[in-house]
């Protein structure tokens, strides 16, 4: 199992690789559209590094970031190599759960199979064995 920690500006990463899943665990206080895009270039190289095409990302930040700036979020995010990838997406704020629905749609249209949960125990089951 690899493990790693990286650590950005606003935002740290733990970094586990099981059974082919690369699960990141993002921490921090803040969110904003510069921490998002900065944790998710992060989550890229490594799915790079590491070969994962099943993606866990869990985000525990404290304070969520505005819901106006995920679709511009998402357009930085095109082209980052997680295309043919399925993310599982685990939010444990549900204030913004409807835009990151959304955002999980447009995911699809550009190749990436992607669902957002609420809890980690039910997107570690669709990313085993949930749609390909």
């Amino acid at each position: 199992m690899l493990k790693r920690l990286v650590e950005g500006a606003g935002f740290e990463i733990h970094f586990s690789l099981t059974g082919g899943v690369l699960r990141a665990q993002i921490e921090g206080l803040h969110d904003s559209f510069e921490i998002s895009l900065a944790y998710w270039k992060e989550i890229s190289e490594e799915r790079r590094r590491c070969g994962a095409q099943r993606l866990l990302v869990i985000e525990n930040l404290v304070e969520d970031g505005r819901p106006d700036e995920l679709l511009e979020l998402f357009e930085n995010l095109v082209g980052l190599g997680f295309e043919g990838c399925k993310v599982a997406f685990v939010d444990n704020g549900n204030e913004e759960r409807s835009m990151h629905e959304y955002v999980a749609i447009l995911a699809r249209e550009h190749g990436i199979l992607a669902a957002v949960f609420s809890e980690e125990s039910a997107a570690t089951i669709w990313l085993r064995h949930g749609e390909e």
